[in-house]
């Protein structure tokens, strides 16, 4: 007989043991009371022949129980419904457009009007700038157009001037090119 062959019958004869061992503990009446008391539930075994063990030995039909109070069990009504169905799958997630945000002014942002997957609208404010910059723009513009009127107020009199002097015969035509 081979080391293997010895191996696999001790194995086998230390798992019958156990077993045995096992059943022995589960089967004794004392094991049976101490789970009854600690867990509430009557662990007591079927036996065949119609009684159930030798714990109950009075026969009587009316014996009170000692022990704790048998569990409440609830029944309900089968019904027909509906089950849900939930797929949960990986995966991405693509947009059926994108748009591109451009600016017409540059500046800081000071405010989100959105947070982002909101769905937004046309028209509805996304960012605000700071201000502060777009006014100095528009006044440096302003200030141009005013410097721009100012020198065509100046050029128009000066060519007044110079048409006159012309119709005077003060100064030659080439005068009017300049």
């Amino acid at each position: 007989m081979g080391l293997c062959q010895i191996m696999r019958r001790f194995f086998t004869l230390f798992l019958l043991g156990l077993v045995g061992a096992t059943a022995a503990l589960y089967w004794s009446p004392e094991t049976r009371t101490r789970l009854a008391a600690t867990t509430g539930v009557d662990v007591t075994p079927y036996m065949p022949g119609g009684t159930k063990s030798d714990t109950d030995k009075s026969g009587a039909a009316g014996a009170k129980r000692s022990g704790p109070p048998a569990v409440p069990v609830t029944a309900a009504t089968v019904a027909e419904t509906d089950m849900p169905i939930v797929l949960s799958a990986a995966g991405s997630v693509e947009a059926l457009a994108t748009v591109a945000i451009r600016t017409r002014v540059d500046g800081q942002i000071v405010s989100v009007g959105f947070k982002e997957g909101d769905l937004v609208t046309e028209g509805q404010m996304l960012f605000q700038l700071d201000e502060r910059l777009v006014k100095a723009q528009l006044a440096q513009a302003e200030a141009n157009i005013a410097r721009d009127v100012a020198s065509l107020a100046d050029a128009e009199g000066i060519l007044a001037r110079r048409e006159q002097l012309v119709r005077q015969k003060i100064t030659s035509e080439a005068l009017l090119d300049t």
